[in-house]
């Protein structure tokens, strides 16, 4: 992001302290917020002895530049970025998203919250519920009421600090909605059918 036709420098504070050279048009389209952040009037234009760097207004976000980055890659017509696995850097750019009404760029990272590891089911329940993707939270629900004992679990995600009580209590619900069912099941087979040892 240097690109020297662009008009707006995006200063991310850090640390480390980054700027990305960027166009105003393309995060309009991307961001409402943008969109309306460089609507408001602008600075006078600097005298003619100012240098062509002062012309180009710079606007400081409070943003992980590492997080911004993906983001943008996201917003211009790059290679979407890889992710690797790291659910806290995928967070970090979901509230970037969200904080910034990025709709294209909310979609592709649900996508890649989507293809996390069965194992990180929980976290992404969390993180689903926090970010409102409704479908993507009850399928994790699901993964997490046949893998995960809740009751055994000694400290929970800190992505739960985000999820409301009633997220959580329907989950806990749900589970021991689940278990009634599997009970009432092993109840209704035959003694000889459960017994994977008897002969015959």
């Amino acid at each position: 992001f240097d690109a020297p036709d662009a008009d707006i420098i995006l200063r991310a504070l850090g640390p480390p302290k980054r700027d990305f050279r960027v166009h105003k048009l393309i995060l309009s389209l991307a961001s409402p917020v943008f969109k309306d952040m460089f609507s408001l009037p602008q600075p006078d234009e600097p005298t003619s002895d100012e240098s062509s760097v002062a012309k180009i207004e710079i606007v400081e976000v409070a943003d992980p530049a590492h997080a911004l980055y993906i983001v943008l890659r996201v917003i211009y017509p790059f290679t979407p970025p890889s992710y690797g696995g790291n659910l806290d850097t995928l967070v970090e750019c979901l509230v970037i998203a969200d904080k910034y009404e990025i709709k294209g760029a909310m979609s592709q990272l649900r996508s890649a919250l989507l293809q996390s590891d069965v194992s990180q089911s929980l976290r992404v329940y969390a993180i689903a519920s926090r970010f409102g993707f409704a479908n993507l939270a009850e399928s994790a629900s699901r993964l997490i009421l046949s893998s995960v004992r809740l009751t055994k679990i000694p400290k929970l995600p800190n992505d739960f600090e985000f999820v409301s009580a009633t997220a959580y209590h329907q989950l806990v619900r749900q589970r021991a909605s689940y278990l009634e069912v599997a009970v009432e099941i092993i109840k209704q087979t035959p003694l000889k059918s459960r017994c994977y040892n008897c002969p015959g």
